[in-house]
């Protein structure tokens, strides 16, 4: 269930923003605040993802991309091997 609440702006921590959004979740809820046109609803990422750094987001991909290379890496020299 998720609920979205729309009102002039809305202030955290002393910032002003123009949009609220509020996920429920069986145990608890999420609060995001954000100035930009819409919510990311993704069902790929994680929930409250966006309230984490950009920094971090940004290592993070860069992270698990290179996991994701290195895996390819092993398989395709394993396929190869095989081929041979």
């Amino acid at each position: 269930m998720q609920g979205v609440a729309v009102a002039a702006t809305y202030w955290y921590e002393g910032e002003e923003y123009e949009k609220k959004q509020i996920k429920l979740f069986p145990k608890g809820q999420i609060v995001e605040y954000t100035n930009l046109e819409l919510f990311c609803d993704s069902f790929v990422l994680l929930p409250g993802i966006s309230t984490l750094s950009p920094t971090f987001l940004a290592i993070l991909y860069c992270v698990t991309l290179f996991w994701m290379f290195l895996g390819m890496n092993i398989i395709a020299d394993v396929f190869m091997g095989s081929i041979e």
